[in-house]
């Protein structure tokens, strides 16, 4: 898999129009396109996080260069007040998308991670080894872990659940704990955080 996360910067009082624009999905369907994911920070209300993933790099890069995601993406960046910080690179899911509850808001964070040199492949291991774990937290949607390519000690981690309180009782549990205590020691310092309602936008 392959994909972005990009930091929208977003003019106020128009961030419910990247939803719109995010809901305006293309048909046929984009080749090779898996799912979007919008957060909306909690207490940002004029920045969010897009996250997109694709089935390779390839699907990605063909996309990105065509003439409709040119359009669609100036579409976008009317609503911005400058362009996107964009991190782009392979993609591991550590938890497989789940269909969530018909009723359920969903909620996650976006953590930015400083690896330690020479162990951003321990990082994925270490994931790819917790899945198991993470399967087992039943209010867990999708998990995945993206490796910068211009950036061999930049990581991003991507969580979404069912809900806020689903993600906090998950967050505040010993299990959780001692999973972060693991993963931080990978780290040079602690990740940044930013938690919020997602919204998903899949392609089946």
């Amino acid at each position: 898999m392959y994909g972005t996360v990009a930091h929208l910067k977003v003019i106020p009082g128009r961030r419910h129009e990247l939803n719109e624009l995010l809901d305006d999905r293309p048909v046929p369907v984009v080749a090779g396109w898996i799912a979007n994911y919008l957060l909306e920070i909690d207490d940002d209300p004029d920045h969010a996080i897009f996250v997109s993933v694709f089935d390779s790099r390839e699907s990605y890069h063909a996309n990105a260069a065509s003439s409709e995601q040119h359009e669609r993406y100036r579409r976008l960046r009317e609503r911005l007040t400058e362009d996107p910080a964009w991190t782009d690179g392979e993609i591991f899911p550590y938890m497989s998308f789940r269909q969530p509850p018909a009723e359920s808001r969903l909620y996650g964070s976006v953590a930015r991670m400083a690896v330690k040199p020479g162990a951003r492949q321990a990082l994925n291991d270490f994931l790819e080894a917790a899945t198991v774990r993470f399967d087992q937290v039943r209010s867990m949607q999708a998990g995945y872990l993206v490796l910068a390519e211009n950036d061999p000690d930049l990581a991003v981690m991507v969580g979404v659940f069912d809900s806020e309180e689903a993600y906090r009782a998950n967050s505040e549990s010993p299990e959780q704990h001692q999973r972060y205590l693991e993963m931080r020691s990978l780290l040079t310092q602690d990740p940044d955080w930013y938690n919020g309602h997602i919204t998903p936008y899949l392609r089946f």
